[in-house]
């Protein structure tokens, strides 16, 4: 029976002679080995086959290729001429398979032509049955895996990296598994953040102990339960200090991933986070200092505007001291006429009283110290007030409001709005003394999605050519002898409102402030 043999290792056996080896002539050799060589050499995959009991080993052109000048034995030749030192490891499963045992396998490790790259060759040993059902071969299958594990151990020295690099990342993470977050990684900044108190047992490296924080489990329970990532921000929480047991503050902004597996079922929580308790604390500092220069600002702003409240106060005081006098000798009088005109004006005298009382409450309230009691506030009647406060200083001037009717309600704090527009007013008056048009104009629109601009404007001698902003952050007023801090505190207040305060030159003659709040609705 003639068996053609494929490939170019087929045609080296079928030129070579073969009287003198174990197996004879060509011809003579077993049906069942010339069937498997004619396979194995029409194969790509790399195949290697050993034939009786002294492992005549016959590989075919995709072996040849893979394991080249790895000393392999010529075709034909005993598993004993092949290089000892790297295909030892086939050694024993070889005589396994031989003595017809099945799931044998090897690897054989050699250094490639780039001695940083460990190559290797994974090998599957299946044993080979003559016609009687006894062992007579072993064909290996060849799988080249350096490439498998030159990219395993890379993910490996990345992974080793990427550890080094969070363990001494500023922010903290942590990578826990179940509901109860059992912690398998934490890096330094998580373990210094959640510190634990000297009496307590130390913890071991990697496995810190879960916070109790109980914002921070039940965001970690909540990523977990829902597969959802779960942020919070500024989360407050006591940590321990290392050096002992006293509880301290502290703030911190974190994020919640869950972790999911092969399956798609969840596998763990990855928290990282970021300690914000410097920049709260900061926070709270500067808050705790801008309440302190407005409640100095305002006792500074009253008094330069005592000389106001005292022409205020003057005013409704000196009439109801006359209309009193003339009260008290109109209802002396016997004809009933002129007292009921004395009892008029006795009405009009707890009238002026009242005005007197009002003013001072209102200047109590100016002064009053904490945060914006921001509500609705009804621009007229706002800038009404403030007009009227100041009716000794416009005795010569005209007030034009122009409201527009989406424009009326505003979200601030009475007073302060109040007092902004008494600055800006006493400002845009300081400014227009010598001004021809001696009119101050205020109007209110929409600027926008939920914010109302609020316009004071004057005829006078304008703002100075510097920046129209950088003024308002200076303490002078155009009028040496005005208000001083009165534009500096205007922009304080307009800000503590959640609002801004902008000025600039009007192209004709004057000065525009454009005060920006939230519109109440």
């Amino acid at each position: 029976m003639t068996i053609v043999l494929p490939g170019t290792r087929g045609e080296w056996i079928q030129r070579q002679d073969w009287s003198d080896h174990a197996f004879g002539p060509l011809d003579q050799w077993p049906i069942a080995l010339r069937l498997l060589l004619a396979s194995i050499f029409r194969s790509n995959s790399p195949k290697l086959l050993f034939w009786g009991d002294d492992h005549v080993a016959f590989y075919n052109d995709a072996f040849a290729a893979l394991s080249a000048d790895l000393g392999i034995a010529e075709l034909g030749q005993p598993f004993c001429r092949f290089g000892k030192d790297i295909w030892q490891p086939l050694e024993h499963p070889l005589e396994r398979a031989m003595l017809g045992a099945s799931f044998q396998s090897a690897r054989v490790r050699f250094d490639g032509a780039d001695d940083q790259l460990r190559r290797c060759l994974h090998l599957s040993l299946t044993p080979m049955f003559d016609p009687d059902e006894r062992p007579a071969g072993v064909l290996v299958d060849a799988q080249n895996c350096a490439h498998a594990g030159h990219t395993t151990d890379g993910m490996l020295l990345e992974h080793s990296s990427l550890q080094v690099l969070l363990a001494e990342a500023p922010i903290f993470v942590a990578y826990g598994t179940g509901s109860d977050f059992k912690i398998e990684f934490a890096n330094k900044a998580f373990q210094e953040l959640f510190g634990t108190a000297q009496d307590e047992a130390p913890t071991p490296p990697g496995s810190p102990p879960v916070p109790e924080w109980d914002q921070f489990q039940q965001t970690i329970q909540r990523c977990y339960s829902s597969e959802i990532a779960c942020s919070v921000e500024r989360a407050k929480f006591e940590s321990r200090e290392p050096q002992g047991s006293a509880a301290t503050h502290r703030y911190a902004d974190f994020h919640c991933n869950p972790i999911k597996g092969a399956d798609g079922k969840i596998a763990g929580v990855l928290c990282t986070g970021i300690d914000v308790t410097e920049k709260v604390l900061a926070q709270k500092e500067s808050d705790r200092l801008r309440h302190q220069v407005l409640h100095a600002s305002r006792i500074n702003a009253m008094g330069t505007m005592a000389m106001t409240l005292a022409h205020e106060l003057n005013q409704p005081l000196a009439a109801a001291i006359n209309f009193a006098g003339a009260s008290r000798k109109l209802i002396a009088s016997e004809e009933a006429e002129t007292r009921a005109r004395g009892e008029a004006m006795l009405g009009r005298t707890i009238d002026q009283v009242y005005r007197a009382g009002e003013i001072i409450r209102r200047m109590r309230s100016i002064i009053r110290s904490g945060a914006a009691n921001r509500q609705p506030i009804c621009v007229d009647e706002a800038a009404i007030h403030a007009w009227q406060l100041l009716a000794t200083e416009t005795a010569d001037f005209t007030f034009d409001s122009d409201i527009a009717e989406d424009a009326r309600l505003v979200l601030a704090d009475a007073i302060q709005l109040e007092q902004i527009l008494i600055n800006l007013f006493r400002n845009a008056i300081a400014a227009s003394q010598d001004a021809v048009c001696k009119r101050i104009e205020l109007s209110a629109q929409r600027a926008g999605s939920g914010t109302i601009r609020l316009r004071v404007r004057d005829y006078g001698c304008g703002l100075p050519e510097t920046a129209a902003d950088d003024f308002l952050s200076t303490d002078d007023s155009r009028n040496p002898e005005g208000l001083g801090v009165g534009l500096l505190l205007a922009r304080t207040l307009a800000s503590a409102n959640g609002g801004s305060l902008h000025a600039f030159n009007a192209k004709d003659a004057g000065a525009v402030f454009d005060i920006t709040l939230e519109a109440a609705d």
